[in-house]
């Protein structure tokens, strides 16, 4: 999903290693609350965090938006079997 951000992966890797010690446990946390469907706190994470500011839009329409999506057409596709 993020190698398809491409306008801004220069810029968040530039963060990234701007805030290099405290990247482990963000990433910890996002991949689990993204795991877990914990949208509140995975918002909460984007938007409180600076490294994730940066084209933050385009990260939670491919991390979550779009994820959401996904899963409400395999849904509508289970319910109507």
């Amino acid at each position: 999903a993020l190698s398809s951000l491409s306008s801004i992966q220069v810029p968040l890797l530039e963060q990234t290693l701007d805030d290099f010690d405290q990247v482990p446990d963000l990433f910890k946390q996002l991949v689990s609350h993204w795991n877990n469907g914990e949208n509140n706190k995975l918002l909460n994470l984007l938007n409180d965090d600076p490294m994730f500011q940066q084209g933050a839009e385009q990260v939670l329409e491919k991390l979550l938006y779009q994820r959401n999506r996904n899963w409400m057409k395999q849904l509508t596709q289970l319910e109507n079997t």
